[in-house]
């Protein structure tokens, strides 16, 4: 669907390195064939009037990961109001495209997890991956608040990146849980990065505790099934019991499903 950091260096930010290469070699890598720097990533594709799919880059227009980077609490530089993860161009077109969407569904194809996703255990302690929205919290509220703002019923965010599963509801505020569910996100994990991996652990089941948003991790090797009709959309979170063994098993982890017109995330 398109590119996220790996293919480039570790947690890029637009002409940003994390491992500190100079520009002008950083630029050369960058340059996508076959168009090189002209490369547009960022595009729309209609499915007849079932959905509209936005293809997002949030690499490429984004602001520097703040605070140095990693999981970090009470960042304020995340909360800097010109933080952005699409950059102006992009965040134009992606809302004015919600202002004439038509399709019953509305779907963006992104790279890194929208979700606020709290990492520390201590309930007294807030620690935020710096690398995805949650580093960028105004360029949320802004994607949030254009959501609401054009009344769209039914958004669906596709993302990757972690290698993990995860499934969950992104909320007007995500510090309440009775808060207006604005859209449904899912995460798919990796095909083969991380080894045979496990179901989940105690860390995990207190990390979805303190985020009563988060409705479903795994940290097996697989991939997400979706299906859309007009009235529903499921998603089948499928993985992989080992990878390190011609024999493994697929199977689905988890089905969810979307009612048209309903924005909460139910059980399949």
């Amino acid at each position: 669907m398109s590119y996220d950091d790996h293919e480039v260096d570790n947690n890029w930010a637009g002409d940003i390195s994390e491992e500190n290469t100079p520009p002008e070699l950083f630029l050369l890598r960058r340059a996508l064939i076959p168009r090189g720097p002209d490369i547009l990533a960022y595009r729309r594709f209609a499915i007849g009037d079932l959905l509209s799919l936005n293809v997002l880059d949030t690499r490429l227009f984004r602001a520097d990961q703040p605070c140095g980077d990693g999981v970090k609490a009470n960042c304020r530089e995340a909360l800097e109001p010109h933080r952005t993860m699409l950059g102006d161009t992009q965040e134009r077109w992606l809302y004015d495209g919600f202002k004439h969407a038509r399709a019953r569904w509305t779907v963006l194809g992104q790279q890194v997890m929208g979700m606020h996703c709290d990492r520390d255990p201590d309930p007294h302690v807030v620690s935020l991956s710096m690398d995805t929205w949650n580093g960028a919290v105004a360029a949320r509220d802004r994607l949030l608040a254009a959501v609401e703002d054009a009344r769209l019923s039914n958004l669906i965010v596709l993302t990757g990146d972690v290698h993990n599963h995860w499934a969950g509801e992104l909320k007007k505020h995500f510090d309440d849980p009775n808060a207006t569910t604005l859209g449904i996100e899912f995460v798919a994990t990796s095909i083969s990065s991380g080894g045979d991996g496990f179901e989940t652990n105690d860390t995990f089941k207190t990390l979805l505790t303190q985020n009563p948003h988060l409705k479903f991790f795994n940290n097996q090797r697989g991939y997400v099934r979706h299906v859309g009709t007009p009235g529903r959309w499921q998603a089948d979170l499928q993985g992989l019991d080992k990878v390190s063994i011609r024999e493994g098993h697929i199977s689905t982890r988890k089905s969810f499903v979307i009612e048209y017109g309903k924005s909460g995330l139910a059980d399949a």
